[in-house]
């Protein structure tokens, strides 16, 4: 449903447009380039901050105040809710139950012939060693006292290591045993109710559903509220085996909340916490993920006191976290110790496969994945680690290589729905809608509550009815409507740009996609979100995924996530990547790729980003070569992404004014054929990539001094040029303009007078400014803050009727500055335009219309603006384009009908 528009009141030919209000606040914003060098300010390192543990459930508290229980039972209960004391952890058995409970399954009381065998059966299972498991299992025993021996569980447990040792037929069977239980037996313990649930959904995965998979997980849902509502409101594990359920199908916002229901009742419950990790990983919140993992080496030291305890689980949410960040060698290096600790654990082994995947090491894969196999005894059922790099390799852009493994995951275990859903969302993205769509079908037949698989069903079939207008290189979609008239006049400008980008010329890439590139036109944010991730919530407005580029349509009101925006230079950012990424393979390093979409977006840096350049350089904290791309993936502080991206461009272009246009590209060349950056560097630019940091921070130290963002080596600083010109019978403002006198451009000097005369004047420039603002436009082109207060001068000048008839003119270059840095507001082109209207340039005049509509294409003053224009040009064409979009956005308004009416009459009177 489209945001109602609220109604404007017109503005009469060559009056102050509406936008012009917009304007005035913008030039009244002056945020200054902070002084360089002495005045560099830099946030300092930030570690995670430590993750916030659920309050214990004050029903736990009052339980355990209770007189009658005797001190055993105090014990009990303290280790069933992850609360205990040391002296609690008297004997193996009890230190075992800890142990499983955070997930130390390597302690020394798992192996006790003490503890309660189905404890150490659980650790053999997770440290990947089922053989051991069942051996447990099938040894004769006594129930055990310190802990419930349920049936249930030892099913569970049965199946789970006959699965991984590739006994399809005796984990069936013990499976079907869970459910003849389920079914025939009244359960009675909420923890054995939720063993059976989780015997259930590990039988679904092997076997498909027992009756109908809808019929299936209403009941599966209905046990578990039972387990939880009814039979016994303090334990976790129904809660826990609800978590890992909603999670499977999507459902992150109850997911996560049954997850700190766990924790509320169990803080120390691993289990709970690893979901947590995976949940924060998949959302790309890459703090909370780190932090949980630090809680789970903290619960892994909770029993014992060896300064090393490492979680091979706080390892496992690393590592994934590293490869959903594209850093391979990160996760590897992260791998590597916790396989050495735990060499069999499956989920390490499966996760080191998809490392070596990213990494681009096809025979290293190849050998992980037989590895993997091997620890099967039988033909191996498990298809985790081929799922796993199947993953991978679609975060990673390699579609074609994703799909290989995705399909052999899929044959292998047809029942399980994380492949199908996986290959179904890497399809779409990769285009092939069809296909995606019929795999996301079968998915959802397999698994019909899954969030992500329905949002993309409803999505693709929706694109199916979506409208299509077609170019040489390009494919735009967009649901019928309104968006049409974006849509219609996109492909011009996206031809234009393919052009630009694809050029050998003027730093293109010269190179051609081999498919033409399919851009959709999202009609919200939430339904762009969908199309990239399959979720909602990714906070963007235009994304990449290869040969798909995804757009939120320029709009503001309810839905949209930034408004109005330059989708051309956004969509030539992202069609860069498209390109830079055919040409290379995809293996081109993060930076790299980055750097080459800013630089194509041509536009000059705003005033931000050169303060944040400025601040890095001053404090000697500009990114090396392995650093950017670390900081990328793992920024350490809040500016470091924004520098990442800052600085790859500012080394791009480096890399073109000294080596030529040719260099960026021999060095994709180079990428493309796995060659490592080191040697690529030393072949292309003749330096190692230690010598072309150093002669950059060279050469960028002199841009910084020519933007008057540095002082020249040897020049004195502005305060210390204040002090000097200080006397006591001198102000400060008199001290400042003392020492100005004697330094008429010092840069520093300058930009502290601009903010100490505004700050005298409430922020309000006047004409009385004008000698001094000038000269701190030349002594600092990239400060936006005189530029704004000139232009405020210059039109307010006029607008109070000064004798000067130029005075607005003045304001055209300043306005121009500010325009070529604007992404979002259309208020400097609007001004831009009814300046060269009312002096008869019309061409610019039109040019500058058009970038007001391409900003917002949906506001009715825009059209009106442009069409405008275009008719005393007597461009008559280009005003019936505008008036009949005019007549689309608001349909309910005849006057634009009569509008084009006069001006086709116009026109045959022309």
């Amino acid at each position: 449903m489209q945001p109602t528009r609220t109604r404007r009141r017109r503005s009469a030919p060559h009056a102050r447009p509406a936008a012009h209000t917009l304007l005035a606040a913008l030039l009244t914003l002056s945020p200054l380039i902070p002084s360089p060098v002495s005045h560099a300010q830099v946030v300092q390192d930030r570690k995670p901050a430590p993750i916030e543990v659920p309050e214990l459930a004050p029903s736990i508290t009052r339980l355990l105040e209770q007189s009658y229980l005797t001190p055993e039972q105090a014990r009990d209960l303290r280790l069933h809710h992850g609360i205990w004391r040391d002296e609690d952890l008297a004997s193996p058995a009890l230190r075992a139950r800890a142990a499983l409970t955070t997930a130390r399954f390597w302690d020394d009381s798992l192996r006790s012939p003490d503890a309660d065998p189905l404890d150490r059966a659980e650790a053999l299972i997770e440290l990947g060693d089922p053989a051991g498991a069942l051996a447990l299992l099938d040894a004769p025993h006594t129930p055990h006292p310190s802990h419930s021996t349920l049936a249930l569980r030892a099913a569970r447990l049965r199946a789970h290591a006959l699965f991984d040792l590739g006994n399809a037929d005796d984990a069936s069977r013990s499976l079907d045993r869970v459910a003849s239980l389920m079914a025939d037996q009244q359960i009675t313990l909420a923890d054995e109710m939720a063993e059976g649930v989780r015997a259930l959904l590990l039988r679904a995965r092997m076997k498909g559903p027992w009756r109908d998979a809808q019929q299936d997980y209403r009941t599966i849902t209905t046990l578990l509220a039972r387990a939880r509502d009814e039979l016994d409101r303090l334990a976790w594990s129904p809660r826990l085996a609800e978590a890992e359920l909603l999670n499977t199908k999507d459902n992150r916002r109850e997911a996560r909340q049954a997850a700190i229901e766990t924790l509320r009742l169990n803080p120390s419950c691993a289990a709970a916490w690893r979901l947590l990790g995976h949940m924060s990983v998949d959302q790309f919140d890459f703090q909370t993920s780190e932090s949980i993992a630090a809680r789970l080496d903290e619960l892994a030291g909770k029993i014992a006191s060896e300064d090393n305890a490492r979680s091979p689980w706080a390892a496992e949410i690393r590592a994934r976290a590293q490869l959903r960040q594209r850093d391979a060698a990160g996760a590897i290096e992260i791998l590597t110790p916790a396989l050495a600790a735990h060499p069999t654990m499956r989920s390490l082994l499966a996760l080191r496969a998809a490392a070596s995947a990213a990494s681009f090491d096809a025979p290293d894969t190849d050998a992980r994945l037989a590895s993997f196999d091997a620890l099967s005894r039988a033909t191996p059922l498990s298809s985790l680690a081929l799922y796993e790099v199947g993953r991978t390799l679609s975060d990673n852009r390699q579609y074609e290589l994703s799909d290989a493994f995705l399909r052999r995951a899929v044959e292998r275990e047809p029942h399980w729905a994380e492949p199908l859903i996986e290959r179904g969302l890497m399809l779409a993205q990769a285009g092939r809608d069809v296909e995606a769509l019929d795999t996301l079908r079968a998915a959802k037949a397999l698994d019909p509550f899954n969030v992500a698989v329905d949002n993309s069903i409803k999505l693709l079939t929706e694109l199916l009815t979506y409208q299509r207008f077609e170019s040489e290189h390009f494919i735009v979609r967009c649901k019928p409507g309104r968006d049409t008239i974006l849509a219609r006049e996109m492909l011009p400008a996206l031809e234009a740009m393919h052009d630009r980008v694809c050029s050998p010329d003027n730093g293109g890439i010269d190179f051609k996609p081999p498919v033409r590139t399919t851009i959709d036109l999202m009609p919200n944010h939430e339904w762009f979100s969908v199309r990239i991730t399959g979720m909602p919530g990714l906070h963007t407005m235009a994304a990449a995924t290869g040969p798909i580029i995804a757009m939120e349509s320029p709009s503001d009101g309810p839905g949209h996530l930034v408004g109005p925006y330059d989708w051309l230079r956004v969509v030539r950012h992202e069609y860069t990547h498209t390109v830079t990424l055919a040409r290379t393979n995809n293996r081109i390093p993060h930076w790299f790729t980055e750097a080459a979409a800013v630089y194509l977006e041509d536009a000059p840096r705003d005033t931000r980003t050169v303060a944040l350049l400025a601040n890095a350089y001053a404090a000697d904290r500009l990114f090396d070569l392995d650093a950017i791309n670390i900081a990328f993936v793992r920024p350490r502080k809040p500016t470091d992404r924004s520098q990442a991206y800052a600085q790859g461009h500012w080394m791009y272009q480096y890399i073109v004014e000294r080596f030529g246009d040719r260099a960026p590209l021999d060095l994709m060349d180079h990428y493309a054929k796995g060659t490592p950056e080191e040697a690529a560097f030393r072949t292309v630019l003749g330096l190692s990539r230690a010598d072309f940091f150093t002669a950059f921070k060279q050469w960028a130290g002199d841009q910084l001094i020519a933007w008057g963002a540095r002082l020249p080596p040897g020049t004195p600083d502005a305060q210390s040029l204040i002090e000097q010109a200080a006397s006591p019978a001198h102000s400060p403002a008199q001290a400042i303009e003392r020492a100005l006198e004697a330094h008429p451009d010092h840069p520093e000097l300058l930009a502290i007078a601009v903010e100490a005369a505004l700050r005298e004047r409430r922020g309000i420039p006047d004409p009385s400014m004008t000698d001094l603002l000038e000269r701190a436009a030349a002594a600092r082109p990239m400060d936006d803050a005189p530029h704004r207060a000139l232009a405020r001068i210059y039109l307010t000048t006029a607008t109070a009727n000064n004798p000067a008839e130029d005075i607005e003119a003045r304001a055209i270059p300043h306005l121009e500055w500010l325009d070529a840095r604007e992404v979002h507001s259309p208020a400097y082109a609007a001004e831009l335009a009814r300046l060269y209207a009312e002096r008869g340039d019309h061409a610019r005049a039109h040019d500058k219309a058009l970038r007001v509509v391409r900003i917002a294409p949906f506001d009715a003053d825009s059209r009106e603006t442009a069409a405008r224009i275009a008719i005393v040009a007597k461009d008559y064409n280009a005003a019936r384009h505008q008036l009949e979009a005019l007549i689309a956005i608001e349909p309910d308004r005849e006057l634009h009908k009569k509008r084009l009416a006069a001006l086709e009459a116009l026109a045959e009177n022309n």
